[in-house]
Order: C-alpha cells, then structure tokens, then sequence
C-alpha cells in the first residue's frame, strides 16, 4: 500500500510541473498580448514579441498534452476516454491556433540604427503582406522593452529598408525619415518623436 502511494505521488510530479508551465505560459502571452496593445513591444537578444508568442503558444499546447498523458497514466477513471478526447481536442486547438497565426502573419524584418548623437536605438519593422507593406518605428527603452514611436507604409509590399532606400533626418526630439513607397521614384515621408 505504502509503495502504490509513493508510485503514485512520484506520477502526480510531472502533472504538476506540466500544469505550472501551461499556467505560466498563458499567463505570459496574455501580458505580451496587453504590453503590444499599449505599443510596447519585447526585443529580447532581437527575438521579436510575435516570435515569443508563438512560442509560448507552442509551449502551452505541448504541456497541456503531456498533462494529461501524465494524468491519465497515473490515475484509474471510467471516464479516461473522455479526458483524453477533451486534452488532445484543447492541445490540437492551441496548436492551431498557434499555426493559423503563423501563417497569417508577415514575414517581418528588423534593422537596428542609432541617432547621431547614440543616445536613441531605434528599432525598425518592416513587413509585406500580399499588396501592401507597412511598418514600424521602435525605441529601444529598456534591455528588453521597445516602444512605438510612428508607422509608415508602402505599396505593393515594396521593403524600402531592406533595399536601402531612405534617409533620416534626426533633430533633438526625434527624426525624419524619407523613404521610397514603391519601386518606382515616388517616396513619401514620417516623423516620429523619441519615447523618452
């Protein structure tokens, strides 16, 4: 009796483990998810939030799964069908999800280029999908946090920064950037003003 019990206090371990790091992996994209609806974004060793977010969605779904793999295997239920449809129902959902967003999402670049005077690191996201092409301006404001700063956009998914077709304009509360809209001459021009 003793020996079934510590077997089955050893199982009830990785159930644990698996259920705090779904727990900690929501809990994670749901403040990513609130941080990038504010405009900040994360830049942590220049992976970009989006790439954390799938991730962790990633990670979410697999230890949901061997929760339940681990569940199921330790514990003695008439309704082990039952579970075991709702687990692997909710893991395939979550990798779906995390699937379909992949799939939706622009492929971005990053460029990294900092002020004249190196006191602003500005972050530079750039993405083309289908027709159109937009982007973002980032400031760099802690090791890992950037935050929003301005926007532009372009046609037909033209990338002018991955073509090397701009030019900035820094002054003392932020810059100007003049970059090409298409392939052709025609080129249009933001500003954005430091975050801090």
């Amino acid at each position: 009796m003793k020996k079934t019990k510590e077997m089955l206090g050893k199982s009830y371990v990785p159930c644990v483990v698996f259920v705090c790091i779904a727990f900690v992996t929501c809990l994670l994209r749901l403040v990513i998810g609130i941080m990038d609806k504010n405009d900040i974004s994360l830049w942590l060793f220049g992976i970009s939030s989006e790439e954390i977010m799938l991730a962790l969605g990633a990670v979410s779904g697999y230890s949901t799964l061997f929760f339940f793999s681990f569940y199921l295997s330790s514990k003695k239920s008439k309704h082990k069908a039952v579970i075991a449809v709702v687990s692997f129902a909710v893991s395939v959902l979550l990798m779906i999800e995390v699937v379909f967003i992949y799939s939706r999402q622009p492929e971005y670049e990053y460029f990294k280029i900092v002020s004249d005077d190196k006191q602003h690191e500005i972050i530079i996201k750039e993405g083309s999908y289908l027709l159109s092409g937009a982007g973002a301006f980032y400031e760099k404001t802690s090791p890992i946090t950037m935050v929003k700063i301005g926007e532009y956009s372009t046609d037909d998914g033209y990338r002018p920064f991955s073509d090397n077709r701009y030019e900035i304009d820094w002054n003392e509360n932020g810059f100007e950037v003049t970059y090409s809209f298409d392939s052709s001459a025609k080129t249009k021009k933001e500003t954005a003003q430091y975050a801090k």
